[in-house]
């Protein structure tokens, strides 16, 4: 019996040597392998595995990701290298949470994600017994019963609790993000060595519940901090790597960061990053081009910069598809863009440099919709001086107006109606063969002086195909009424037989001589043969 109670005493001295050197295998980081690998909490979780897809397919390039549904071992967790806790809704054991502790201490890494307020809102119960809160205590940090607001920057279309956070401290989890997103995020108190690396800016400040923060007091959302010879990242939501959110601003990058951070041995293989901006395939959407990779600076470029599936998004403030640096003139009006339909509306519609040029017939500059009210006469437009001329020139819808009184009502007035006492004279007018000047042409029935001999058929010109016939012409030998006196060649018949030399008579003081007169016998050639 005493040599039974010597072994025994043996086998358990050296047990409590061996865990003395570290020989013990209570805790040990996997070490094993070329990937690290990271583990989700379903066991206490609300989530669902599903939440974090998209984040776990950008992980698999460098990490092993599994899932757990069982409680917190030593064992579990010296299986993996990073563990993810998200918005527990089961209550930790002590012995879980002392597990969690001593992995992060032995040098694993730690996410914790999760809101104070929804703890409160749809469990009913005090924000000092939200499981989370259970494990970040243990590290300094408490997640409070409020949400961070912001009136001055969150999404579009959304509420003031939808912050966009642009305030970074200097750290390798926030290197390269432009900002972040989430759902209403809950503040964080902290003590110890837990620094903030992100914060909200100068108009930020917490409410909902509790207002934990002030306006100016820069409420922080994402603490970090080393315990022992691991790494811890609390975050006051767990929805900025969700599927919903992770492709939105710069919460990809985010990500990435915060998964090479909490295994800092780990890095993403280099080998294949062709355009050397520290992003290989395939977190680079482009490894040829250094400009874009997950998280860069979005440029007006016609490039997806930072590999959220969009480009240059923050560059169609009006959502035609076409930016600045595409052509679009005016980038605050979705029916301006290079290649629209012009319309009559005052703009450029088409970014051409031309404003409604196919609504302007006329050529005066001014459309139908810009106020012209006749767009096929150059005179007429508004502003237009008004002119004497029976038309509205300046538009205005007076015809006219301020030039003297149209005594004929003619429609015209002097001095372009060159008779205000007839009212069929008038500039336009038709041509009448009156004997007047109609249409003020300067020209007395130019129309009917086909002849040109300045006198019409309604001035006494019986034959106007001739202009040496009119009245007062000279009568001349030709067979012509000349003065249009109804006779023909009345000086030229002297003896009046009714033949004159010119219609051959060839003695024209002798009646009896004449073309077809009687011959006689009195030796005289009377009939002109």
């Amino acid at each position: 019996m005493k040599g039974k109670t010597q072994v025994v005493f043996v086998f358990v001295l050296i047990l409590i040597l061996f865990s003395m050197t570290g020989g013990t295998p209570g805790f040990q980081i996997n070490v094993s392998g070329s990937q690290y690998v990271v583990l989700y909490d379903m066991y206490h979780s609300f989530n669902t595995e599903g939440k974090y897809s998209k984040m776990s397919s950008q992980l698999q390039a460098s990490f092993i990701v599994e899932f757990s549904h069982e409680i917190v071992t030593e064992s579990r967790l010296s299986s993996c290298d990073i563990f993810v806790i998200t918005t527990p809704i089961t209550t930790f054991s002590t012995g879980e949470v002392y597990n969690i502790g001593k992995f992060v201490e032995e040098g694993g890494g730690l996410l914790l994600m999760g809101t104070g307020w929804y703890w409160v809102d749809y469990h009913k119960r005090p924000i000092e017994e939200y499981p989370l809160n259970q494990i970040a205590r243990e590290f300094g940090v408490v997640i409070n019963n409020d949400g961070v607001l912001d009136p001055t920057d969150y999404e579009p279309s959304r509420d003031p609790g939808f912050a966009i956070f642009t305030n970074f401290a200097v750290h390798p989890v926030t290197d390269g993000l432009a900002s972040i997103h989430s759902g209403v995020v809950s503040s964080l108190s902290m003590t110890g060595s837990a620094v903030p690396i992100v914060m909200g800016d100068e108009d930020s400040y917490s409410g909902y519940h509790e207002k934990t923060y002030g306006v100016g007091e820069y409420p922080p959302i994402v603490a970090a901090l080393e315990y022992g010879k691991g790494r811890v990242i609390i975050i006051g939501q767990d929805t900025f790597l969700s599927d919903f959110d992770l492709e939105k601003y710069s919460n990809l990058k985010f990500g990435l960061n915060i998964f090479d951070w909490l295994s800092p041995t780990v890095v993403p293989p280099t080998d294949n990053d062709n355009d050397n901006d520290g992003y290989p395939h395939p977190y680079d959407c482009n490894d040829n081009d250094a400009s874009i990779y997950p998280g860069a600076i979005e440029l007006c470029d016609g490039k997806d910069n930072d590999c959220d599936g969009v480009v240059d998004e923050d560059f169609d403030k009006d959502g035609d598809g076409c930016t600045t640096c595409g052509g679009d003139c005016n980038d605050n009006d979705a029916s301006i863009y290079p290649g629209a339909i012009e319309l009559c509306d005052g703009k450029d519609n088409d970014c051409d440099g031309a404003i409604d040029e196919d609504f302007d017939k006329d050529g005066d500059g001014y459309t139908t919709c810009g106020g012209d009210c006749n767009d096929n006469d150059a005179s007429v437009y508004p502003g237009a001086t008004e002119l004497d001329d029976g038309k509205d020139n300046d538009c205005d819808g007076l015809i006219d107006e301020g030039l003297a009184e149209d005594k004929d009502h003619d429609g015209y007035s002097l001095p372009s109606d060159c008779d205000d006492n007839d009212a069929s004279v008038h500039p336009g007018a038709i041509e009448l063969c009156d004997k007047k000047d109609n249409d003020c042409d300067g020209t007395v029935d130019d129309d009917f002086d086909k002849d040109g001999d300045g006198y019409t058929t309604c001035g006494g010109d019986y034959n106007d195909n001739d202009a040496s016939i009119h009245p007062g012409a000279i009568e001349l030998c030709d067979r012509k009424d000349n003065d249009c006196d109804g006779l023909i060649d009345e000086d030229f018949d002297k003896d009046g037989d009714g033949y004159t030399t010119c219609g051959g008579d060839y003695n024209d003081n002798d009646a009896s001589i004449y073309p077809g007169a009687i011959e006689l016998c009195d030796r005289k050639d009377n009939d002109c043969d």
